[in-house]
């Protein structure tokens, strides 16, 4: 596990871009999200929330700027199981239906091996983080 320094951001963007090849669709964007912290990205469809996203996880194309996951460049970052992503769409058939814990588990299967069952620890982990999402809802 790489371990970053306390109150380094979890997140930091410098003038960050991405897009797909040579396509910019996100520019120049500054954000640090630091422990505690909810960001909520709004915007209208094709304004390039979902781009942005991806882009730091790497999944479309990072073209400009600095992206840093606990403060880590995301070239070197290797600690994966320390990031979730649920994407708005799925490429399973829509007939597949999830519960909200069920989605929540498959954030624990990086920590076990394939073929063993949820542990104990999965679904107290699990249990909480659920709990914790409703807490802040609630608050």
């Amino acid at each position: 596990m790489q371990l970053s320094a306390p109150g380094t951001p979890l997140l930091a963007l410098r003038s960050a871009s991405f897009g797909y090849a040579d396509r910019t669709v996100v520019s120049h964007v500054d954000l640090e999200v630091r422990a505690g912290e909810v960001v909520a990205l709004l915007g209208p469809n094709g304004s390039g929330k979902s781009t942005l996203v991806r882009g730091v996880l790497g999944l479309t194309a990072h073209l400009a700027g600095e992206v840093e996951l606990f403060g880590v460049p995301r070239a070197r970052f290797r600690d994966h199981t320390r990031v979730g992503y649920v994407p708005q769409r799925h490429s399973l058939s829509a007939s597949v239906r999830a519960t909200v814990t069920e989605v929540v588990e498959v954030g624990r299967l990086p920590h076990r091996p394939w073929w063993r069952p949820a542990s104990r620890t999965d679904r107290a982990r699990v249990r909480e983080a659920v709990a914790g999402v409703l807490a802040g809802l609630a608050a």
